[in-house]
């Protein structure tokens, strides 16, 4: 995890350090940078609210509090790559504090720093106070935190879909719409990190009766969300390709994404994955209390929703600039590229491995560091 840091690391510097770049973003404002940031995003924010639900869930059993602590943990494990990639995507990440020195109530953008230190915050705190205060026990301090953190999570998304929405501006894909896309989301990726981030816990505990615990309790907290967020993404965008009849830009980015070389991703992906096996797998997984099935759908589910970022932020952009009104010439889309479509880069994929690396090791890193201090404490 180090190394592919460090090389990340390495690309992010080569790349913000040539003219290229500046260049290619006055085609592409949005490269694949911005989707991978609203990916760990929503993901941290759905993996706040659905461990902070599960926090205020009674009765609250030994393995609820230890799939919570893990949750709340990975929570920054997903806000460091996250952070990473925004600001790697800057070029100049210090140009991030005009955010706070410009500050401004309409500015949605400026909102960005407000939620995230409501949803970071108190998720921190709890964690402190799991190690100082009463051991594997949430006090009524502790719930009050978690419904602060839910709190900055959903305003979190909301915003962050109206930060796009705004960009985007097409009839039925705009603000409220995708405020509510991206919260729906957000809970499906949360639910989808459970299994996966549990998986050890289950493998190194020996006592039969705790691991028949969780393997009851997994399937029902991470399948239920999938089945019902990916139902319900489904319904909202076959509901957006009714504004296609009525709507000819809406028409138009519709036409990009599943038409065109979106078309794999959209269909195969998000689609294919994500609105119908990730849903199957994940009544499979509820019905037979299967946590290998679960962990199954939960990857499908993951993998549709950075497809679901990527075709929609990529795909809408390429719409736009494919139907600008303006001459060749003039037009920096084709300019620069003959109305060629956006590709990706090998120095950003090493930008996006390297971010996630990062949140990799600062999670594993306070799961080795928790049990260290609450075995302190209890001595």
């Amino acid at each position: 995890m180090l190394i592919l840091f460090i090389i990340g690391a390495w690309y992010t510097y080569e790349r913000y350090s040539e003219t290229k770049p500046w260049a290619e973003r006055a085609a592409f404002p949005w490269g694949i940078l911005v989707p991978s940031y609203a990916f760990f995003a929503s993901s941290a924010a759905g993996t706040a609210i659905v461990a902070s639900i599960l926090l205020l869930y009674r009765p609250l059993s030994e393995q609820i509090v230890r799939i919570v602590r893990h949750m709340y943990i990975l929570v920054f494990g997903l806000l460091v790559p996250a952070w990473y990639i925004v600001f790697a995507d800057l070029g100049r990440p210090d140009h991030g504090a005009w955010l706070l020195r410009g500050w401004h109530s309409s500015s949605r953008i400026a909102w960005m720093p407000v939620f995230y230190t409501v949803l970071a915050l108190p998720i921190a705190i709890i964690l402190i106070h799991n190690v100082f205060g009463p051991k594997n026990k949430y006090t009524t301090l502790d719930k009050a935190l978690a419904v602060v953190a839910i709190i900055g999570a959903i305003g979190l998304e909301i915003n962050l879909g109206q930060v796009f929405g705004n960009a985007i501006s097409l009839i039925g894909i705009s603000s409220p719409s995708l405020g509510a896309v991206f919260l729906i989301a957000a809970i499906g990726l949360g639910a989808s990190w459970i299994p996966l981030i549990a998986l050890p816990t289950i493998l190194s505990v020996e006592e039969d009766e705790i691991k028949n615990e969780f393997n009851r309790l997994l399937p029902y907290i991470t399948a239920v969300p999938i089945a019902l967020v990916a139902v319900t993404l489904g319904i909202i965008t076959a509901w957006w390709f009714s504004y296609g009849t009525v709507s000819e830009p809406t028409r138009l980015y519709l036409e990009e994404v599943t038409t065109g070389h979106h078309a794999l991703v959209f269909y195969g992906a998000e689609v294919l994955l994500g609105y119908i096996a990730a849903p199957i797998l994940a009544v499979i997984a509820l019905a037979k209390r299967s946590h290998s099935t679960a962990i199954v759908a939960a990857i499908l589910f993951l993998v549709a929703g950075y497809a679901e970022k990527y075709s929609m932020i990529i795909g809408a952009q390429e719409a736009r600039l494919k139907t600008l009104h303006l001459g060749p010439a003039i037009n920096p889309y084709h300019l620069l590229y003959g109305a060629r479509s956006y590709h990706v880069e090998a120095g950003d994929i090493a930008v996006i491995v390297g971010a996630f690396a990062l949140g990799l090791l600062v999670y594993i890193g306070i799961e080795l560091l928790l049990p260290r201090l609450l075995a302190t404490k209890s001595k």
